[in-house]
């Protein structure tokens, strides 16, 4: 961005606090909500319906969650990646 060259988006994982679900075969993006628990660790869960019209899932995200192409689910307690989103962190 602005001319920098090989740009990549902070990428760091974090704790999933409920079941997410995926295609197998392709990258998957949701809108989420990532927080530090009482063990200072970091969570994540969605926002809910990811419908493209849904703007409070929208207003709501201060991150992506990243779901890798050979992955369809994650469950409770696993890691997964996420993408915070600049000026909501």
């Amino acid at each position: 961005m602005q001319g920098e060259q090989g740009w990549q988006p902070l990428k760091v994982n974090a704790i999933a606090l409920e079941d997410l679900r995926s295609r197998q075969g392709r990258t998957e993006f949701s809108r989420g909500v990532y927080a530090f628990n009482t063990q200072g660790q970091l969570t994540v869960r969605t926002t809910g319906k990811q419908g493209s019209g849904i703007l409070r899932s929208m207003s709501e995200a201060n991150c992506l969650i990243e779901i890798a192409p050979a992955i369809d689910t994650v469950k409770v307690g696993e890691s997964v990646t996420i993408i915070p989103l600049q000026g909501r962190i």
